[in-house]
């Protein structure tokens, strides 16, 4: 554990939800408490000049290439001069420094090694399913971390066999959720359930799995007497067997 402290997966979920949100929605920054008025970074993802001088009279701030650049001015009576210390060529600095941020989050949520590979292995799962863009539901941002919080209530108490059995269900539900407000609008107006609402969703138990097997089953076999003889007589051709 970190620092003594107890890990609290519902403090884990809401403190990342709390950061993601920050993130994907371009809320502003102010990481130094001894300045709490001035934003960290620009509409473009850089560094704000106030930012770097701050604390500093006379500054000057130089840009480079990139998201480099140089910085000198006085802190008192003493010179200052310093550099760029976030963001490379694969990502800007504000994506830096959230990055850090959930680095940080995971770290401080004091887990013991049993619970970081449960816990911190999930989240990742979860992340990759999720993918790079922001998902909705019910018209607002989702994070994979209220997800997260939301699983693992669904998968609670179910035994092993039955949570591997669900995993599949988790996956499609997460890919199903769309990445825009515009594309959600559209499908939830063209749907009758709430299939889409993964706040609601509960993973289908071994009985409903083989009674939608059942129907999956007679429906086939129902469009199949309905197929006409030349488009049976397609299909058998078109069908590959192995060797006797």
């Amino acid at each position: 554990m970190s620092n003594g402290k107890k890990f609290n997966l519902d403090e884990f979920v809401s403190k990342g939800d709390a950061i993601y949100q920050q993130e994907m929605t371009g809320a502003p920054v102010y990481s130094d408490p001894k300045f709490p008025g001035i934003a960290r970074f620009d509409d473009k993802e850089q560094e704000t000049d106030e930012y770097i001088l701050r604390g500093l009279t006379g500054g000057e701030v130089i840009r480079g290439p990139g998201h480099s650049y140089t910085y000198s001015g006085m802190r008192g009576s003493e010179p200052v001069k310093g550099k760029s210390t976030i963001g490379d060529d694969t990502m800007t600095p504000r994506q830096a420094y959230f990055m850090k941020q959930y680095i940080k989050h995971t770290d401080e949520a004091g887990m013991t090694k049993n619970e970081r590979q449960k816990y911190g292995a999930e989240i990742s799962q979860i992340k990759n399913t999720y993918g790079q863009q922001p998902r909705y539901s019910q018209g607002k941002i989702i994070s994979p971390y209220s997800i997260m919080g939301i699983k693992s209530k669904a998968m609670e108490g179910l035994p092993r066999s039955e949570q591997l059995m669900q995993e599949m269900d988790w996956h499609k539900r997460i890919t199903n959720l769309p990445t825009s407000l515009t594309t959600e609008d559209k499908i939830m107006n063209s749907m009758k359930d709430d299939s889409l609402d993964i706040r609601g969703f509960k993973p289908q138990s071994m009985e409903d799995r083989r009674k939608a097997a059942m129907d999956r089953a007679r429906n086939r076999m129902k469009s199949r007497k309905k197929e006409s003889n030349a488009d049976k007589l397609r299909r058998l051709r078109n069908m590959k067997f192995g060797d006797d």
